[in-house]
């Protein structure tokens, strides 16, 4: 679950946060047999766009014993506003058998505002017109241990989005149709991926690498109101510079084929890439970025990381050129919701004349 919010009720909503994951610890079962742990946390926040709103959301993991350090776990979150716009999400991560095969899916339901800047890397900054998007998301995953022994997985997903939008603004750029995808409609198709992964942990890695590749087809042939092809590889580092200090790495690289509606196309920003910019801000058909973490563990629960990363959008992989690269960074505060190191990060970004605060579960990357 990632949001980003307003800066004067973060305080308020973190102290009270911080209280119920410290009552969570406290009841969680410790007994070695169980290694099952349900964590409930509250949702409460303001803003200009959804006036007050608030929810819950919580992380469950089940199966450490069985499996070292890949349990098994859910993630949800439940969110409604005063001006009756919501969000729905849950995550699941499943192992099954010996470990060897995952199940992994995606629900998401939302009716909730957004920004649309334009298409391109150099969009300007007051461009932004708000539009609000009602998506149904669903994707389902199964992946496999290709050899024993290795961290080669193999795997085939097939997901399904839907969207459709509250009237836009009169005058703006989505009103007038032109946009792809503006008009709304569906999204099918099926794709195929591989994983490798000898991460130590997969909350608060300390050591390892973990590098994804997918490719994916939405066609009409599967229900799709749009035909276009996919990739993405997302290629991460660990390494421990003791005392559970850690150096992380990140570096992703997504392209979208030709006939990509604007929901779909790569954006750049937000509670996981680039922070400090709008998870709106910069999207088109190819997207690059790398981005560096320290992590420091302070006192009791509590932790603080350091950031920083550069990364742009092009309309083709020959555009992405290093003149063109938005840099940010930023530092944020931990709190450590388990003993395998899950937790709930609040981190404060900076980009280029931007600034952006978020609430998220779980690490960046």
């Amino acid at each position: 679950m990632s949001t980003k919010y307003r800066p004067a009720p973060i305080l308020v909503m973190f102290l009270s946060i911080l209280a119920a994951a410290a009552f969570a610890q406290e009841v969680k079962p410790e007994s070695a047999a169980s290694r099952s742990n349900l964590i409930v946390l509250p949702i409460v926040f303001h803003s200009p766009e959804t006036r007050w709103g608030g929810g819950a959301g919580g992380l469950w993991t089940w199966g450490l014993d069985r499996y070292g350090s890949r349990p098994s776990m859910l993630t949800f979150s439940a969110v409604y506003t005063e001006k009756a716009q919501f969000t729905l999400e849950i995550k699941p991560e499943i192992f099954l058998g010996d470990g060897s095969t995952i199940l992994s899916g995606n629900l998401e339901v939302r009716d909730y505002p957004s920004s649309f800047y334009g298409i391109g890397n150099d969009a300007p900054f007051d461009a932004g017109e708000g539009f609000t998007p009602r998506h149904v998301f669903a994707k389902i995953s199964l992946e496999r241990k290709l050899f024993s022994g290795s961290p080669l997985y193999g795997g085939v997903a097939y997901s399904y989005d839907h969207y459709s939008f509250r009237p836009f603004e009169p005058e703006g750029r989505l009103s007038a149709g032109t946009i792809l995808g503006s008009r709304g409609g569906s999204v099918s198709g099926f794709g195929l991926g591989l994983r490798w992964d000898t991460r130590d942990g997969v909350f608060y890695p300390k050591r390892g690498q973990f590098v994804q590749a997918w490719f994916d087809v939405r066609s009409a042939a599967f229900g799709s109101d749009y035909d276009y092809m996919k990739w993405e590889t997302d290629a991460r580092a660990y390494f421990s510079l003791g005392g559970n200090r850690v150096l992380a790495f990140q570096g992703l690289l997504i392209g979208a084929g030709v006939g990509t509606p604007f929901m779909a196309l790569p954006r750049l920003g937000g509670s996981e890439t680039l922070r400090g910019y709008n998870s709106e801000r910069f999207r088109d058909r190819w997207l690059a970025e790398a981005q560096a973490e320290v992590r420091v563990p302070l006192f009791w629960k509590l932790g603080f990381n350091a950031f920083a990363g550069v990364g742009r959008v092009a309309a083709s992989f020959g555009g992405l050129k290093p003149d063109g690269f938005k840099f940010a960074a930023g530092w944020g505060l931990r709190l450590k919701l388990n003993a395998e190191g899950a937790c709930l990060r609040v981190d404060f970004g900076y980009g280029r004349g931007v600034s952006e605060m978020y609430l998220s579960a779980g690490e960046a990357f």
